[in-house]
């Protein structure tokens, strides 16, 4: 772990590089995109940099990560057609998140939603 023991002066004060990951983690972390597998979410996000903001709202089935690299997936659903994406919590092209409802759910990652329509949904709110 050679990452772990460098050393960095900064006013002849020593800082270890975890120490300056975790200072620089809490400047930039958004306290109002807090949510868990199970919600139900409404994005805005341009899929490249310069592009027109795409809506998408379905369920988050996972997260996954800690810190700025954490992201999230949602599997959302349209004319029959199931869609399953993974975005960074923390990505300059997510516009905005909106948390609709919350679902009480009994597991950390809900891959069997992957397997049934909308219709089929069954998840307590």
């Amino acid at each position: 772990m050679l990452y772990s023991k460098v050393i960095i002066y900064d006013n002849m004060r020593v800082k270890k590089s975890q120490e300056l990951i975790s200072d620089f983690e809490s400047k930039h972390i958004k306290s109002n995109r807090l949510f868990s597998v199970g919600d139900s979410i409404s994005i805005g996000y341009s899929p490249k940099e310069g592009a027109n903001v795409e809506n998408m709202s379905g369920i988050i089935i996972r997260v996954k990560g800690q810190g700025l690299g954490k992201s999230f997936t949602i599997k959302s659903s349209s004319e029959g057609i199931n869609f399953v994406q993974t975005f960074p919590i923390y990505s300059p092209l997510l516009h905005n998140v909106e948390k609709k409802l919350s679902h009480k759910v009994c597991r950390s990652k809900l891959y069997y939603l992957n397997k049934l329509f909308n219709k089929n949904l069954k998840i307590k709110p």
